[in-house]
């Protein structure tokens, strides 16, 4: 988040190769994550939707993509 103090919360992000699901995290921290270069060949749409809840704050990210070059 652009403001630290919005670190804090609960989590959930959710990735996307090519429509497949290949990553899911739920937790009480900002999550971070990496894949290996195999898993999104070059082509490959990868897509990232996340959601935090903290305090009665809700914040949804419009799915958002990108073509790995």
């Amino acid at each position: 988040m652009y403001d630290p103090l919005f670190d804090y919360g609960y989590w959930e992000v959710g990735v996307q190769i090519n429509g497949k699901k290949v990553d899911y995290k739920p937790q009480f921290y900002p999550p971070h994550g990496s894949l290996p270069p195999t898993m999104a060949p070059s082509g490959s749409v990868l897509t990232f939707q996340a959601e935090w809840w903290f305090l009665g704050l809700h914040a949804v990210n419009v799915p958002n993509a990108c073509v790995v070059p």
